[in-house]
């Protein structure tokens, strides 16, 4: 229950912090949930990468002491992952080809080629993983 009420209040946040965009109606409110759930996305996303790391590293140094349960348990994780993103596409598919009427053609430019922002720039925001390079990048599918 704490994990729904910390989403909704992060959603809260960046509504408040997107304001001028809300304003514009719901079409643009429902595009600024949307990007922050995709920020998310990449938070877990990287979480998992993490895990899978540090079970490497385990199986490296001390191939006794790894428990193949956590390998299922983040394999799990990460199916689950995999199934929302199926979803979040295909409603982003919908959106782009015009078959959600509530979506006028002015807002469907911003389902496109959004680029999150960070809460305290109004650049692109770039994230480096230990070794990797993430680019936070919300574009329609289609």
């Amino acid at each position: 229950m704490t994990r729904r009420h910390d989403a909704l209040g992060g959603i809260e946040r960046i509504v408040e912090h997107e304001i001028e965009s809300v304003r514009k109606g719901p079409a643009f409110l429902m595009h600024v949930i949307l990007d922050y759930v995709v920020d998310q996305k990449f938070v877990a996303i990287e979480a998992l990468e993490d895990q899978l790391d540090a079970a490497e590293e385990v199986i490296v140094a001390s191939l006794s002491s790894f428990h193949p349960a956590e390998l299922l348990h983040l394999r799990r994780d990460l199916l689950a992952i995999r199934k929302s993103l199926f979803h979040e596409r295909e409603i982003l598919v919908k959106i782009c080809r015009r078959d959600c009427p509530s979506i006028p053609d002015k807002a469907i430019v911003h389902y496109r080629t959004s680029t999150t922002t960070s809460p305290n720039s109004s650049s692109s925001r770039r994230r480096t993983a230990t070794s990797r390079q993430v680019s936070w990048r919300f574009t329609c599918p289609c």
